[in-house]
Formats: structure tokens, C-alpha cells, sequence
């Protein structure tokens, strides 16, 4: 029995066993006996080779991708003027809908008060237009009879201006002074009349009280007639000194007067008429313009509700490459709620028609070309692969530096599809770039250069137990083989890695 642990020097302690060999030099002690262990040494000492033969070659090009829509359909709201845009409710990311259904619906209360205020506007414009009209028809038909009537009082001006100066001033002078000589002469008769009474009486034997009477009467007469006389000398003097020049300053005020108010008038007039059919016109514009808003408006309110353009999937926000990159942003957005903006893609209906979009790394460019035809396995179903083929070979990289290429894929009556497909689903083509029957290969790790220097390479053969250095030209190549033209034949024996002496 074989004893793990033991120690002389402790006390009664059992005897120690021989320590028990390892299994490998029990292996070696039995091939020993059974005379192996010298032809194992003998190989084992020998370098590893590989012999060339041919035998069939061919590179398999691997290209991730995702499927993606082959007819795509952007949702973007497109209002003319409104900006409020409120989501009510939005349909889901990645449900199927027809065409008509309703993708969103937003908030439409502010833009129908908005509507009806601006309905109400348009209708106070039209009364203001009728009554804009009316009185511009009045002013085209007073001005002429306005400009007519100042012309009138300015020629009355004129006119009585001219005759004062022509002929009543001088009329009036005449008259007051005629009407001073006429008391006058009143005075003198009957100063006259009382000196023939006063002498009459002393003569006549006339009762002294009626001879007073008489006096008395002709006394007050030539008293009255003084009066009169005194106040014709007066007016006739105020109408020289005052009431004439006021006449004169009165006439000439109101020829002034009537000059400026025809001149007034002949500008005024016209240029009130010209304002109102300005203001007229300003209004039409006005109500053109709300009326051309209105419109929009109405247009916004009814874009406001969102519908399908086709039937399809519902996907939120821009496909970029078969890739989603907003959608998180854009499902914010569309949540009862939610602000939206204008001209932003914030859905996508895509057909389930679809395609793959696969990447393309730059050193893989110059294997693809339309046509090439292979399999695209989807991620999720890799047992089940669908023929494929390149539609197109990217020229150019796409914005964020990658070089894409679209592939159609072709099942046929024999292809198993998958349960469903959609875009956005990642997966892989498949296709084979070369292929040979009879090629002559050795594993990759076989095949050297100097110095990193791709354009020259070597191999080394196993000779009568040497080895010997041997240039070679390459072909196609794997991460596995290397497609060896020149150099090699069949039969060769190829060391799978450098000598221990070089």
C-alpha cells in the first residue's frame, strides 16, 4: 500500500513505502519491455511535414449585415406654420399597420382656437372691406361736388372783395356823407322854421300857451335835428376811420380764407381718397394673407393626424443602414405628451419585402462584385440559411467610414425560411470567392517572408532528413492554407515550422 506521509523519527510510526512511480514512466517502462520506446524516440526526433497533394481549395468570404426594408416610407411631420406639436398618441415601435391607419395623432385644441379666432378675424375684415368701399364710393362722388363748392366760395370771396373796393366803399362814404348833409339841412329848416315862429308870434295875436306849445315842439325839432346831425357827423366818421378798413380787412380775410380752403381741398381731398383706397387695399392684403393662413392652418391641423402611407412595419425614427440609431430619442418623443419637431423623420414604414445590408471590409473589396452568390444566415435561425446575391459593390465608404453593399435574397422552393422576416434582424452572407479542385496547398504557418516583404515567399522541405529552403509564389489564402503556383509539386514534403537552425 502506498503511504502518503511518513517519518522515521517519530514514535511508532509504520514503516515508510517506496514512493510510487508517476503513470508516464509507467507507460515507458511498459513500451520498454515491449521494445516501442526506441521507434517512438526515432519519430519524435524527426520534424513535423506536410506532404502536397492536391486536392480542392476554395475561400469562403464571411460579411456581417441586417436585413432591411426594401421599400421604406419616412414619416416626417411637414406643418406650413404651426409648431405646437403635442403627441395625443402614437402607434408602437415595430407593430404592423395598413395603409391609412393612424400612425400619430397630436394635440389639436390650441390650433382650433387658433382656426376659429382667425375665422372670426377674416369675417370683422369683411365688414371693414364693405365699409372701406362705401366710402370711398361716397368720396368719389362728394369730392367732385367738394371741390366744386370751394371753388364757389372763393369766387363769392373774390367777388365781394372786388365790388367793396370798386364800388360800395365808396357808396358807403357817399352815403354818410350825404346823410350829414341831409341833417344838416334838416337843422338849418328848422332852426329856420323856429326863427319864422319866434318873429310870427310877437306879431299874431296867438294865445300866449299854444304859441308855447308850438315853440316848444319846433325847439325840440331843431334839438333832435342837432342831435342827428352831430350823430351822422359821428357814424360817418367811424365808418371812414373804423368800419370801412374792418369791411375791407374782413372781405380780404375771407378771399384768403376760401384761397386756402379750395387749395386745401384740391390736395386734401383727392389724398383722403387715395389713403382709403391704400387702406382698402391694405386690408385685401391683410385678408389674403389670413385667409392664405387659415388655409394652413387647416392643413397643419389635418397633418396633425398621421397616417400610414403604405402597408408595413412601424419603426421609430431614420433607418441609417438597416440600423435604428435614434430610435430611443425618437420613443421619448412620441409618448402621450410628448414635443415633436418639424421635418424630423420620426417614423418609418417599412415593407416586409426585405433585403440585407452587409459590411464590407476594406480588404475583402477586391472578392465582391454583382452577382456573387452565397447564403445569408440570420442570428437567430443559423440552421437555416436563404440563398443570397450581391446587388451592388460599394465604390465609396458611407459617412461613418464603412463600405456597404446591399444583397437581395432569393429563396427557392427548397429554402426554409424563418418564422418571420423583418428588418433590423442581424445576420451573416456566406459566399465562396475562389475555388479550385487540384490545388496544392500547405498550412499557413509553413509559408514565410523576409522582413514582413508580402510580395516574396519561402518554404522549407524535409530532404534525406534535411532541410532545405525553397521559394515559392502564392495564390488565394485562408487563416488554415496557403495556395502554393509555383515551386511545389506533388509529393514534396513541407516543414510545418521553421528549423531549429534558422
Amino acid at each position: 500500500m502506498w503511504m502518503p506521509f511518513c517519518r522515521h523519527d517519530a514514535p511508532n510510526s509504520p514503516p515508510c513505502a517506496p514512493p510510487r512511480p508517476s503513470r508516464p514512466v509507467l507507460v515507458l517502462l511498459a513500451m520498454v519491455a515491449m521494445g516501442i520506446a526506441p521507434a517512438l524516440a526515432e519519430d519524435a526526433a524527426k520534424p513535423a511535414t506536410h506532404k502536397m497533394a492536391p486536392g480542392p481549395f476554395r475561400v469562403e468570404l464571411s460579411l456581417d449585415g441586417v436585413l432591411e426594408a426594401r421599400e421604406m416610407r419616412e414619416v416626417v411631420l411637414r406643418p406650413d406654420i404651426w409648431t405646437e406639436l403635442t403627441v395625443h398618441e402614437a402607434a408602437s415601435h415595430a407593430s404592423t399597420v395598413k395603409k391609412g391607419d393612424v400612425l400619430i395623432s397630436c394635440d389639436l385644441t390650441k390650433i382650433r382656437e387658433s382656426i376659429k379666432d382667425l375665422e372670426t378675424t377674416i369675417k370683422i375684415e369683411d365688414l371693414s372691406l364693405e365699409q372701406t368701399r362705401a366710402e370711398i364710393q361716397a368720396l368719389e362722388h362728394t369730392i367732385p361736388q367738394d371741390l366744386a363748392e370751394a371753388e364757389r366760395s372763393k369766387k363769392i370771396a373774390d367777388t365781394n372783395l372786388s365790388y367793396f373796393l370798386q364800388t360800395e366803399r365808396e357808396w358807403l362814404n357817399r352815403t354818410a356823407a350825404f346823410v350829414v348833409k341831409s341833417y344838416g339841412q334838416m337843422l338849418e329848416s328848422a332852426q329856420e322854421e323856429l326863427k319864422q315862429l319866434e318873429k310870427m308870434y310877437k306879431a299874431d295875436d296867438l294865445t300866449e300857451g299854444t304859441e308855447e306849445i308850438i315853440l316848444k315842439q319846433q325847439r325840440f325839432q331843431v334839438e333832435t335835428m342837432t342831435f342827428l346831425t352831430e350823430q351822422a357827423k359821428v357814424a360817418r366818421e367811424k365808418s371812414v376811420q373804423m368800419d370801412l378798413p374792418r369791411e375791407e380787412e374782413s372781405l380780404r380775410d375771407a378771399v384768403a380764407q376760401r384761397t386756402l380752403a379750395l387749395q386745401k381741398a384740391q390736395i386734401d381731398l383727392p389724398l383722403t381718397l387715395g389713403m382709403k383706397r391704400l387702406e382698402f387695399g391694405k386690408l385685401k392684403l391683410e385678408q389674403a394673407k389670413n385667409k392664405e393662413k387659415l388655409d394652413k392652418l387647416k392643413r397643419d391641423a389635418d397633418a396633425m393626424i398621421v397616417r400610414s402611407p403604405a402597408d408595413g412595419m412601424v419603426f421609430y425614427g431614420a433607418c441609417v443602414h438597416g440600423q435604428w440609431p435614434h430610435a430611443a430619442d425618437v420613443a421619448q418623443k412620441l409618448r402621450p405628451g410628448g414635443s415633436l419637431g418639424a421635418h424630423e423623420v420620426l417614423m418609418t414604414i417599412c415593407s416586409t419585402d426585405v433585403k440585407a445590408r452587409v459590411t464590407v471590409p476594406e480588404k475583402e473589396l477586391h472578392d465582391v462584385s454583382v452577382g456573387l452568390a452565397g447564403t445569408f444566415a440570420l442570428t437567430a435561425h443559423p440552421d437555416e440559411p436563404i440563398p443570397a446575391k450581391l446587388e451592388n459593390v460599394p465604390l465609396l465608404a458611407d459617412p461613418t467610414g464603412k463600405f456597404t453593399a446591399l444583397v437581395g435574397l432569393h429563396p427557392d422552393a427548397s429554402t426554409k425560411l424563418p418564422p418571420r422576416l423583418f428588418p433590423s434582424l442581424n445576420g451573416s452572407l456566406k459566399a465562396v470567392v475562389y475555388s479550385k479542385a487540384d490545388a496544392l496547398t500547405v498550412p499557413a504557418k509553413s509559408v514565410f517572408n523576409e522582413g514582413g516583404d508580402d510580395s516574396q515567399h519561402y518554404v522549407y522541405l524535409s530532404v534525406d532528413g534535411k532541410s532545405l529552403r525553397r521559394d515559392v509564389k502564392i495564390g488565394r489564402r485562408t487563416e488554415a492554407h496557403v495556395e502554393v503556383l509555383e515551386g511545389l509539386k506533388e509529393g514534396d514534403a513541407v516543414l510545418v515550422k521553421k528549423p531549429d537552425d534558422e
